[in-house]
């Protein structure tokens, strides 16, 4: 009986050291900065990566911050309580800068930031470089050869109008960034800042009398998440909306020539991976893979657009 009891208790005790084990191996948090469709799709590549890499699904953690950056720093504080050596994807870059900050107070904190514009002007990489604690994925796609893209669909394309959050700064970014390359196309642009959902249809509807050819969000995560809004709006006035995201095309776009966001999560995932295994280590920062045209052939039949011949293999209805 005795012998039957210290078997008990030894194996109780090695279940409890397992769990605790198990417990205090690192976590990921894949955290958006808000939900719609690329954003949704750059989270589900880096979660498929780690899973098929054998991370169980239990250590990952996925969550959206709401646009809202205080909600971001509970959602990273809340996690790092249970999990010191966190890994963090920030998918976007409000996330990203706010993991940033936590730094200084939590020195284990690895960040692997995804689909983030500019991680340099946005202060994620002041030096251009990953550090043993930050590494990523930008989703920038040059933004000349959009424009050209747009206007091998629209010949007519005389006026852009471009909508953005000013309190993005990946958005603020993006306004400079696609003004220069509009004046390199004959392009004018016109811009129309929007703070909140509340303001889009106004915002939309200022472009319009503006007189513009056709609408343009690139990378702005407030009004990637209203897409079936925006071109509801605009295409009463029969304006087109081109987007950055190849994935949100079928909500309402007309098309978008970008990258794989996808992709880019598994990207990202594979570098979580390293640091999981590996702990804090410098990997060298990356690019999308490859940027690709998608172009919405049922808005192009009702907006009576004739798709050139050599872009009839980038047309999904």
């Amino acid at each position: 009986m005795k012998n039957l009891l210290t078997i008990l208790v030894t194996l109780c005790t090695a279940i409890a050291g397992s769990a605790r084990a198990e417990e205090q191996r690192p976590k990921v948090l894949i955290l958006r900065v808000i939900e719609h469709p690329a954003l949704d799709s750059t989270s589900q590549g880096a979660k498929d990566l780690l899973i098929q890499n054998g991370i169980d699904k239990k250590r990952i953690i996925l969550q959206s911050a709401q646009g809202q950056p205080t909600m971001a720093k509970q959602i990273i504080m809340s996690e790092l309580s249970q999990n010191p050596r966190l890994v963090v994807i920030a998918v976007g870059t409000m996330p990203a800068q706010t993991c940033k900050t936590l730094l200084r107070k939590y020195p284990n904190l690895s960040i692997v930031y995804a689909s983030v514009t500019d991680p340099v002007s946005s202060d994620i990489l002041p030096s251009g470089s990953a550090t043993e604690n930050i590494t990523g994925v930008s989703n920038f796609t040059p933004l000349q050869p959009q424009i050209e893209f747009f206007q091998r669909i629209q010949p007519n394309l005389k006026t852009l109008g471009m909508l953005y959050n000013p309190g993005e700064k990946n958005s603020t970014i993006m306004v400079q960034k696609v003004q220069e390359a509009c004046e390199k196309s004959g392009v004018s642009l016109e811009v129309q800042a929007v703070l909140s959902a509340e303001m889009m249809v106004t915002g939309v509807q200022n472009l319009v009398n503006k007189n513009v050819n056709a609408l343009f969000v690139s990378n702005d995560n407030l009004a990637l998440s209203l897409i079936p809004l925006i071109s509801k709006t605009a295409r009463r006035s029969c304006i087109p909306l081109y987007v950055s995201d190849t994935d949100v095309v079928m909500q309402g776009a007309l098309a978008a020539f970008g990258p794989d966001q996808y992709a880019i999560g598994q990207q990202a995932g594979k570098m979580a991976l390293t640091l999981l295994s590996k702990g804090p280590l410098v990997i060298p920062i990356e690019g999308p893979a490859q940027s690709t045209p998608l172009i919405n052939a049922k808005l192009a039949k009702q907006f009576k657009i004739t798709i050139p011949a050599s872009l009839q293999s980038s047309e999904k209805s």
